[in-house]
């Protein structure tokens, strides 16, 4: 009788101790900004995110405060989630980028997901439409009118995508697809009322300007980022116009640690690294972006920010070989080898 009783008084006893533990693990960063962020896009979103948890991280920001994820299908159009969303289809992908606050994860549709309590939802039209203005209406504004019906604490950010590299004979090719994904993003943008602009494409086209162009423009397959300063310099447009405001911290003040530089080393010469000396190029090109996310800059441009010294820098061109074996100073039209990886055009 005695030994149940004790028992009793220490299950109860142990149960209130962590519990206790348990709430104030939970709440112990409630005094700190936190920010839920959802993607809802596609690959061009998993490009754009794969940094950012590490950008955070390098910030001080702790994983506590944050969590993001991302919900996407390959070449997914703003009608696509629109008819995802009225239809209450079942998610296919969504990753967890990072972080660790709770975010839904029983949910199965995207009409519940959305009914969490994000901070931020990040839109986009795929890369093949993104320069085709008639696509955008009437879906973008459906889009946005359910996002505020179904989550109406978040803002909503609209990524402005990247055109592909200059030997693609269609979809917003190099600057010219550049200047009208960014001439329908000036005008849609403040029509359908999004409240923040990512200039990710425009700091990419600016950095195409630069050395930092190895003759792949920025990408490992004509559209995709590539893997180490393309996707920094993504993630780094987003921190900067979404997770500053929250937590009050510019990643332009923030050189890269050495996490950063590491991460996707595993894939080696398919990546341009990240290095100490390249660094400066990367924020340049952001920091133009985040001045005018609509305009490219000029030789010799200077504003508020400063003088542009990447301008200066023409892109290094490496060697090409086209598919019959000839080499070539640009990239052959059909497709090439660069670095020992086949290229072949769409």
């Amino acid at each position: 009788m005695k030994t149940t009783f004790f028992l009793s008084l220490w299950l109860c006893l142990w149960l209130s101790m962590t519990g206790h533990a348990r709430t104030a693990a939970t709440t112990g960063d409630d005094d700190k900004p936190q920010m839920r962020l959802l993607f809802l896009g596609n690959s061009f979103s998993l490009d754009a995110s794969h940094m950012l948890p590490q950008q955070l991280e390098d910030a001080g920001v702790n994983t506590r405060q944050y969590t993001i994820d991302c919900v996407m299908y390959a070449g997914a159009t703003l009608e696509y989630w629109c008819q995802h969303i009225r239809e209450d289809r079942p998610i296919k992908y969504r990753f967890h980028m990072g972080g660790k606050l709770a975010t839904g994860d029983s949910c199965r549709t995207v009409r519940e997901l959305l009914g969490e309590p994000w901070d931020v939802v990040i839109i986009q039209q795929a890369s093949r439409m993104s320069d085709k203005e008639e696509t955008y209406e009437p879906h973008m504004d459906s889009l946005c009118q359910v996002i505020r019906t179904l989550c109406p604490q978040a803002r909503i950010a609209w990524l402005l995508t990247w055109s592909v590299a200059p030997y693609f004979t269609h979809g917003p090719v190099d600057r010219a697809g550049w200047e009208k994904i960014a001439d329908i993003a000036r005008t849609h943008c403040p029509a359908d009322g999004i409240d923040v602009v990512i200039p990710a494409g425009t700091a990419l086209q600016t950095a195409r300007q630069t050395a930092l162009n190895d003759g792949r423009y920025l990408t490992r397959d004509g559209i995709h980022l590539v893997l180490g300063t393309g996707r920094y310099i993504a993630a780094m447009c987003v921190f900067e116009t979404v997770c500053r405001p929250v937590f009050g911290t510019s990643c332009l003040d923030l050189p890269p640690s050495q996490r950063m530089k590491d991460v996707d080393s595993k894939y080696g010469d398919d990546r341009l690294p990240i290095t100490d000396d390249n660094y400066p190029l990367c924020k340049a090109c952001v920091a133009q972006a985040l001045a005018d996310p609509y305009r490219l800059p000029v030789p010799n441009d200077t504003d508020s920010t400063g003088p542009h010294i990447f301008i200066d820098s023409k892109p290094a061109r490496l060697p090409y070989i086209s598919l019959d074996g000839r080499r070539s100073n640009r990239p052959p039209k059909g497709g090439f080898i660069y670095m020992g990886k086949k290229y072949v055009s769409r």
